[in-house]
């Protein structure tokens, strides 16, 4: 859960039934069936439900067989962009597999005070994958499918063509230059504050 100016982002779960049930109740509590809460914490609680801008714990997938184990994950970062003064979240997708394929399968995009939502999926990285005939091709599409479907619910409008690269881009870039400012701040960390972050 990620919280900018009172406002709340939820990514996460996978799509099994547990995650559905949940995603069913909240949903029930956001359309306004408060149930049992007391009516002198309703104002706050309701506050609370107005915050959530967009919620969604079936986001992720996974595969699990007896040779084979796939699952799907989100990075999130936040951008501030001074000159247009807004703020956007972007969503890297990732698939991993147990026999060590990790790929980025997507990004979805947005800005918290604004209402343009874009995703994008790594169509290249998945078609040139060498492996067509494997379990990891046929998950890395169906994590595809699944990262569209769920972008497509919150309302993402999917990016074709040069906006579609120019997107996944950005996303990649900004990723990278916060890994490395990362990087940077761990190696003027003494031993024993390096050994800290490592737990």
């Amino acid at each position: 859960m990620f919280i900018f100016y009172r406002t709340f982002v939820v990514f996460g779960g996978y799509g099994d039934q547990r995650f559905s049930k949940l995603q069913s109740n909240i949903n029930q509590l956001l359309n306004g069936d408060k149930g049992n809460v007391d009516d002198e914490a309703s104002p706050y609680y309701q506050q609370l439900l107005d915050s959530i801008k967009y919620f969604d714990v079936c986001f992720n997938i996974e595969i699990k067989s007896k040779d084979f184990k796939g699952w799907s994950s989100s990075d999130i970062v936040v951008d501030k962009d001074v000159k247009n003064e807004q703020i956007i979240v972007f969503v890297e997708q990732y698939a991993q597999t147990s026999k060590g394929l990790t790929m980025l399968i997507g990004v979805l995009s947005f800005g918290i005070q604004g209402k343009g939502k874009l995703f994008v999926i790594n169509q290249l990285g998945i078609t040139t994958y060498n492996d067509k005939t494997s379990l990891e091709y046929e998950f890395l599409n169906d994590a595809a499918q699944h990262f569209q479907s769920h972008s497509t619910a919150l309302g993402g409008i999917k990016c074709e063509g040069d906006p579609a690269m120019q997107l996944l881009n950005y996303s990649r870039d900004l990723f990278r230059q916060i890994e490395q400012n990362f990087y940077k701040s761990q190696q003027s960390l003494s031993d024993s504050d390096q050994e800290m972050c490592k737990h």
